[in-house]
């Protein structure tokens, strides 16, 4: 790895867009003691946390350096106020944010001389200002001139300076009682993370108050362009090209400005990560990029957003259907009972007047698995939706691959004893479904010997059966049998990636159409890990009782 680079003071030019040449004729000066200033007190006493550098002072690198000297360099030649009251930056995952989120939130709390400072670090969650607190709170530990200064107050995130009256504290969306704020310093980390523009309207104008407050976004992209994240970025492109010609708002974005980049060009990975060959190795990077070209699509765009910066609403989609649909032919049941597979299943039950699906699925992660699916909806709505969708469900039902309820309204009875039925013939080992709509269904079938458990609805529990079902068709072990209403659903399906942990699962709110089927199916694989082991070679779980653990009792996994 690299030593960082480093920017030169005497060569450096603050004037990059027509918003600069403005300013300048509004009074405002670059002055490179100022910059320097902001530099050195972060330098001199903000250590790093993690890694081989833990201990070690921030040496900032030359993208960070242009950040704080555009920043807080400009200021008023009269009043030496600072030109700016909001700074978005944008760059790619792992390329040093978060300890330059640190450095410059208690660069606002001590350094700054603001009178009683109030400091607020926004996240998108409890979970995330936990993360972005302990990073500041380590920094104070590490460093004596604020360690003996300072008092950290864990349980309320919040670091005090009482000589000062000031203080800082790691806020989020769910956080109560933000009424009343009177910010001299704000910065949202992860802007794209936000679920709305809740906790940014509270903040926008919460300095207006303070003669210099300042409003500040680092972030990574996102994938909704017109969220609050989606203007800002907006917003900082338009100030390139002179469109936009606000003097008091910096923006940066750190992505390659062609139409449509290719991962694998390394100037679109160096656009996008100022830190490569310094924190970010880049072979490693290069290997990230062929074997994220392995995977589904989902995992192509979160790559694309996550790790290249740009800007897609792809990023959801789950399934590329031309891979989909040249899977290979399914085992008959005979093949199957031979071989001795165990059996699972998933439900996903709709609204009474929609799509209702069950799948059932056999086999292991190494010779591939088979997928049986069955789907009910009433009648009526089947009428309708092949005008609204342009999808045969009528010739589909004649077929074989739907079975249409007479009327308008699901009868829950038949998918019920449906599934009775099922068990008695193939002794399912679990059948897995969300709690919605099932609460009546659930404890009936656990009374009669079905193995029927909930599968909790977040992205913990579902990410490894829904990656399960990318990988094996993927690798064309998925032998769907060519069900179309099930083809259907996949081709609908998006997903949501959590950015912490790349943990993900379906969502039917963010998908195009009915995924209802994929749902099922996701579910039954989670099932079927059960019964075979996570590694997924099977063996012993044939001659194992069903589950659940405790008799007779519905229980949560």
């Amino acid at each position: 790895m690299q030593q960082p680079r480093r920017l030169d003071i005497a060569s450096f030019d603050p004037f990059r867009c027509k918003a600069d040449d403005l300013a300048a004729a509004d009074g405002y000066i670059w002055d490179p003691s100022v910059a320097l200033g902001v530099q050195n007190w972060i330098e001199n006493l903000c250590k790093l946390r993690v890694g081989d550098w833990r201990g070690q002072n921030i040496t900032l690198q030359w993208w960070q350096q242009d950040w704080i000297w555009r920043l807080y360099g400009w200021v008023h030649k009269d009043t030496g106020l600072r030109r700016f009251l909001e700074g978005y930056l944008e760059v790619a995952k792992k390329n040093g944010k978060t300890p330059l989120v640190a450095a410059q939130s208690l660069y606002h709390l001590l350094g700054d001389g603001e009178p009683a400072p109030e400091v607020y670090i926004n996240a998108c969650s409890r979970e995330q200002a936990g993360i972005l607190y302990r990073d500041a709170s380590v920094m104070v530990k590490m460093e004596p001139e604020f360690n003996g200064r300072l008092e950290l107050v864990s349980s309320s995130k919040r670091i005090v300076d009482e000589d000062a009256d000031g203080f800082l504290v790691a806020n989020s969306f769910e956080s109560e009682n933000k009424d009343g704020v009177q910010s001299s310093f704000t910065i949202f980390d992860e802007l794209h993370r936000q679920p709305n523009d809740e906790l940014w309207n509270v903040f926008q104008y919460a300095g207006d108050s303070r003669s210099q407050p300042l409003l500040v976004s680092i972030t990574t992209a996102g994938s909704d362009i017109t969220s609050v994240c989606g203007r800002q970025h907006e917003r900082a492109l338009a100030l390139e090209t002179g469109a936009n010609r606000e003097t008091q708002f910096l923006g940066v974005v750190y992505a390659s400005r062609d139409k449509n980049p290719d991962i694998n060009d390394r100037k679109v990975w160096y656009a996008a990560n100022p830190s490569m060959g310094v924190i970010i190795d880049e072979a490693k990077f290069a290997k990230q990029v062929e074997s994220v070209q392995n995977q589904g699509p989902a995992a192509v765009a979160n790559f694309k957003r996550l790790k290249l910066n740009l800007w897609t609403n792809e990023d959801k989609k789950f399934i590329n259907l031309a891979k989909w649909n040249i899977q290979p032919a399914r085992r008959t049941l005979e093949e199957i009972a031979e071989a001795g597979d165990v059996w699972a299943a998933g439900l996903d039950m709709a609204i009474k007047t929609d799509l209702n699906a069950y799948v059932r699925v056999t086999g292991n992660l190494v010779k591939g698995i088979d997928v049986f699916t069955k789907v009910w909806i009433p009648e009526d709505t089947a009428i309708r939706r092949s005008r609204e969708e342009n999808l045969p469900y009528m010739e589909y039902a004649d077929r074989g691959f739907v079975e249409l309820v007479p009327g308008s309204v699901m009868n829950p009875q038949i998918v019920q004893d449906f599934i009775e039925e099922e068990h008695a013939k193939f002794r399912l080992k679990y059948v897995l479904s969300d709690h919605v709509n099932t609460g009546a269904m659930a404890p009936y079938l656990v009374k009669r010997g079905v193995p029927f458990q909930h599968l909790k609805p977040s992205n913990f529990y579902h990410n490894f059966p829904t990656k399960t079902v990318e990988s094996l068709y993927l690798q064309n072990k998925l032998r769907h049998g060519d069900d179309p209403m099930l083809a259907y659903c996949a081709g609908n399906a998006c997903v949501d990636i959590d950015d912490r942990n790349d943990n993900m699962r379906l969502v039917k709110g963010k998908s195009t159409a009915r995924i209802d089927a994929m749902i099922a199916l996701v579910s039954a694989v989670a099932g079927l890990l059960r019964a075979i082991g996570l590694d997924g070679f099977g063996g012993d779980a044939a001659k194992k009782p069903p589950r659940p653990d405790v008799a007779n009792q519905l229980i949560w996994i």
